[in-house]
């Protein structure tokens, strides 16, 4: 977020800054409006919540506990996460070297070379196009959606 408010101050433009801003938070929710659209397609959560809460029973002594699988996934990554934390901190191997960090940037900038010439070879024009007809196919799919849903509500 820090990057972002930089970016959007550099250019001096209310314009250019407000782009770069909007161009971020439409990077940020764009997928995951893709992800729920593609979810609801089908009915993932129904599914889900039918796997994932059905209950778990078992006792603790003379107490009888009855907890639901998503609890017990939970409690179990819980206790995993706390359980590497804390023998890496035991075995002092808790921080990352910067020789690592190093060679992650140098990995990523290779990454994000190689893709900006596929970029590039594109005019901007052509994703500008492209974005807008993303916006207006996702934008024409909710409205059907939500007509599907009024039109079966009577």
């Amino acid at each position: 977020m820090a990057g972002v408010l930089t970016l959007a101050a550099l250019p001096g433009s209310m314009a250019w800054g407000g782009l770069y801003t909007l161009s971020y938070v439409f990077g940020m929710v764009a997928p995951l409006f893709l992800i729920s659209f593609f979810l609801d397609k089908i009915n993932f959560t129904q599914k889900f919540n039918k796997t994932f809460q059905r209950p778990i029973g078992y006792s603790l002594g003379s107490k009888k506990i009855s907890i639901t699988i998503s609890e017990a996934i939970s409690g179990i990554t819980f206790l995993a996460m706390g359980t590497l934390i804390g023998y890496l901190a035991i075995t002092n191997r808790l921080f990352v070297h910067s020789e690592y960090q190093v060679n992650i940037n140098i990995f990523l900038t290779k990454v994000l070379n190689s893709a900006s010439a596929f970029i590039k070879v594109v005019p901007e024009y052509v994703w500008a196009a492209l974005l807008i007809v993303a916006i207006v196919l996702i934008g024409r799919s909710f409205i059907n959606q939500l007509k599907k849903e009024k039109h079966e509500e009577k």
